[in-house]
């Protein structure tokens, strides 16, 4: 399979993973270019229909008003990015591809920004008009075949070029709605950030089969070049500590099944039964323990985070982009 990105065919076995996420099966191959450094996912499996790949509600919210949205709105990352476009643009009209639920969008609307946006699942579009009154969104795929799209000040990609399988393609319709001069703010998982190095077939950003292309700065950087674009700014930044927490517990989770697969492996042949409703008392201080233990691994891993992104090697990669 030629790379998405370069085009060229020569590559190798970058992970051979599972959904660890969502639990769908099979096993899912990715490979690394040679050429640039693109990690896809090869043929026998980008090719399948990957409309059956996404469940229900995928990455969604279906709570009503409550504190925990406005958490998902007024969070972290929203704020870094908007700080990030308003450093070039302080407002003005933004198109969000693959918006979700809304929640970027309404984080911009009341900053005084225009919003719109696009995104394929119509339960993300439901939720965006009806709980938070965002009436612009439409339900479709990208690149949208509305040839006559309005112009906009600004595009935000978050999350959502490695779900596709034309990269430059993609970009260069992002381009094509943007005034002269208009910015594209582009966010996605970084391939070269630690715990993607550390954690590989595990790393709960490689969210497999979903996502089809996974980038570096310096792939994305090329491959907004390829699209007439020009980088204003490139950094990393890792807005939790999942990357980690989420990625050790997968790993412990096919240690685990390993170590039961090899002590069971003769379970037919036992013969002593235990009492199903016996259960081993738990100390009464256990709780607590996992409580401070769990506090102490986000601080951690929040350290680290604040280094990799330092270096150069976070969570994930945002650009801003000038259309040329």
């Amino acid at each position: 399979m030629a790379c998405p990105l370069c085009g060229s065919t020569n590559s190798g076995t970058f992970a051979v993973t599972k959904d660890y996420n969502w639990g769908i099966s099979g096993s899912f191959i990715y490979v690394r270019c040679t050429g640039c450094g693109l990690v896809f996912q090869d043929s026998k499996t980008a090719e399948k229909n990957l409309s059956q790949l996404y469940p229900q509600f995928y990455g969604s919210y279906v709570n009503g008003w409550s504190q925990d949205l406005e958490d998902k709105i007024n969070n972290r990352a929203n704020a870094i990015r908007a700080r990030t476009l308003k450093t070039f643009l302080a407002s003005g009209t933004l198109f969000d591809v693959g918006c979700g639920s809304g929640f970027f969008l309404e984080f911009m609307k009341r900053r005084g920004w225009n919003v719109s946006g696009l995104d394929p699942a119509k339960e993300h579009v439901a939720f965006a008009k009806e709980k938070l009154g965002l009436d612009n969104i439409e339900v479709g795929l990208w690149p949208s075949a509305d040839s006559h799209m309005k112009k906009v000040d600004a595009v935000s990609f978050l999350h959502v070029i490695e779900h596709l399988n034309h990269p430059v393609m993609s970009l260069a319709a992002a381009r094509d709605i943007l005034v002269p001069g208009g910015l594209l703010l582009i966010e996605t998982p970084n391939i070269k950030s630690w715990p993607a190095r550390i954690f590989r077939s595990r790393w709960v950003t490689l969210d497999a089969p979903r996502h089809l292309n996974l980038f570096s700065p310096d792939n994305l950087r090329h491959a907004l070049e390829q699209a007439d674009f020009e980088i204003l700014h490139l950094a990393t930044y890792s807005p939790s500590t999942m990357e980690y927490t989420e990625s050790i517990r997968y790993a412990m989770m096919d240690l685990k099944l390993h170590w039961d697969d090899s002590r069971n492996q003769n379970v037919e042949n036992r013969t002593a039964v235990k009492d199903p409703d016996s259960k081993p008392a738990v100390p009464h201080f256990i709780p607590g323990l996992k409580k401070m233990a769990h506090l102490y691994e986000r601080k951690f891993f929040y350290c680290i985070n604040t280094l990799a992104d330092l270096l150069g090697y976070g969570c994930n990669v945002i650009i801003v982009a000038k259309a040329a």
